[in-house]
């Protein structure tokens, strides 16, 4: 492999790894994120934070889009540290994607449950207001 490719592995593998360690944490958010929904519990903060960790990981895509670019257009196969981080990588977007789901399934769930609560709520706050007026 010339200098050029190297350099341009190793500069993925640290962005790659980066990301590793961003999706672990996000992991980790998302699986109480998900508790949270299903018992019900306060869950905008790990909702945000999770937000949050999905932009730095979106970031550094974003600088390192001409290196992946670059490295792709080479045809070079991975070599094994890059494989890895691939791996790892692989394994914990498909974990997080399934706590996302199942954080999805849950609230929409709960947004089944509470329509009637809140459609009750509103037409009594209707009759009400309305029984208020004609007094």
């Amino acid at each position: 492999m010339n200098p050029a490719l190297a350099d341009l592995e190793t500069t993925l593998c640290r962005a790659y790894a980066e990301e590793a360690e961003l999706y672990s944490r996000a992991l980790t958010v998302a699986e109480s994120l998900s508790t949270a929904l299903e018992r019900a519990q306060e869950h905008t903060a790990p909702l945000h934070n999770l937000l949050g960790l999905l932009d730095e990981i979106k970031r550094i895509e974003s600088q390192i889009a001409i290196s992946k670019g670059q490295w792709q257009s080479s045809g070079q196969k991975p070599g094994p540290a890059l494989k890895a981080v691939l791996a790892r990588l692989s394994e914990l977007i498909e974990r997080l994607a399934e706590h996302i789901r199942r954080a999805e399934r849950t609230a929409a769930e709960r947004l089944i449950q509470l329509t009637p609560e809140l459609d009750a709520a509103v037409r009594g706050q209707q009759m009400r207001r309305a029984y208020q007026t004609y007094r």
